[in-house]
């Protein structure tokens, strides 16, 4: 063989065995004996997400999972907020972790694992998700309507610190008349304290015209209980006491004390397929129950994509002492589209 063929029979080796490197997918194997294949992106509230060159991201159940194949090293993140960085081990379905090659696997609960991050995170970092959905209608002709609406929520994540932003808001016009004009943002700091509880500090805003409502504020602290947290429903209680500041159109301004009760709930009636979700926060007013008010979401999410979701949605906000002329209840069905992050 001349010395020219076996250069190029080793650089095809050598590219080959390159490439072979640098294509090598991680393996999960199921207990139905399925062996899927791509790069593991994460692990949260119970469940691997894979992405795939054949099905996209999939997302696995870990209690179906016997073991798993991946060269990178990870870092888990745990209830207690401490961390175990080094290469996943995944033996007849018990996780643990290699923090190096001379040492043994150290078991880790699956159960007490906050998320799961490919590479090394040995430093406090912020993990941010969200949401945001849009709706919108045009009507011409004989009627001539338009409608907007938003809603959204960002939550950024750090070891025990949470902060949650939200907002929603309406606006609309018939006939070039405007006819709608709301929006409410609310700002939320979590400290949590335990597995399950935390304390809390929170602020709201809210601005209707057609309720008179030129701006309403509440300012307050209290404790929330973190009573489910899985893959398929999460709920969620708090307690507190807040400042309400009401400034009113041509009426006499309010402020009052009030307790404030909060629940959040999400639950995939169908997984991957049909989220169902009720969220709602109470004031009642302690030195005047009339005083009180409620603001309430509940609805369905499809998702449509890993990122892309159709709502249906169903707002309701009670007043218990509106502004002159102006009715208790505001009802709104809102369809939109939304793009999660």
């Amino acid at each position: 063989m001349s010395h020219a063929l076996r250069f190029w029979h080793v650089f095809v080796l050598v590219a080959l065995a390159a490439l072979a490197g640098a294509v090598r997918a991680d393996t999960i194997l199921l207990d139905s004996g399925d062996r899927l294949s791509g790069r593991i992106l994460r692990y949260e509230s119970g469940r691997y997400e894979l992405e795939t060159s054949y099905a996209g991201t999939v997302r696995i159940d870990g209690g179906r999972v016997v073991s798993v194949e991946m060269e990178d090293e990870v870092t888990l993140l745990l209830e207690d907020r401490s961390k175990r960085v080094g290469r996943l081990v995944v033996d007849s379905g018990q996780m643990a972790v290699r923090q190096s090659d001379e040492a043994d696997p150290v078991p880790v609960d699956r159960k007490t694992i906050v998320t799961m991050t490919r590479g090394r995170e040995d430093k406090s970092e912020w993990r941010v998700a969200g949401r945001l959905a849009l709706g919108a209608s045009d009507t011409a002709g004989n009627t001539e309507v338009r409608r907007l609406n938003f809603d959204g929520e960002v939550t950024a994540r750090r070891d025990l610190d949470r902060v949650i932003l939200n907002g929603r808001g309406n606006q609309a016009t018939q006939a070039a008349a405007q006819t709608e004009a709301n929006a409410t943002v609310g700002l939320k700091y979590d400290r949590f304290l335990s597995r399950r509880w935390y304390a809390y500090a929170a602020g709201t805003m809210e601005h209707d015209e057609f309720k008179q409502l030129r701006l309403r504020r509440t300012f307050g602290a209290g404790s929330g209980f973190q009573a489910l947290d899985t893959a398929r429903t999460t709920l969620a209680l708090e307690g507190g006491l807040d400042r309400v500041l009401t400034d009113f159109f041509g009426s006499p301004d309010d402020q009052t004390v009030a307790a404030r009760l909060a629940l959040r709930f999400d639950h995939w009636l169908v997984e991957d397929r049909v989220q169902f979700f009720h969220y709602e926060q109470n004031y009642l007013s302690l030195s005047d129950l009339s005083g009180s008010f409620l603001r309430t979401q509940t609805g369905l999410r499809l998702p449509i994509s890993r990122q892309l979701t159709a709502n249906l949605q169903l707002n309701v906000d009670w007043d218990g002492d509106p502004a002159p002329g102006r009715k208790h209840v505001d009802r709104m069905l809102v369809f939109s589209i939304g793009y999660r992050w």
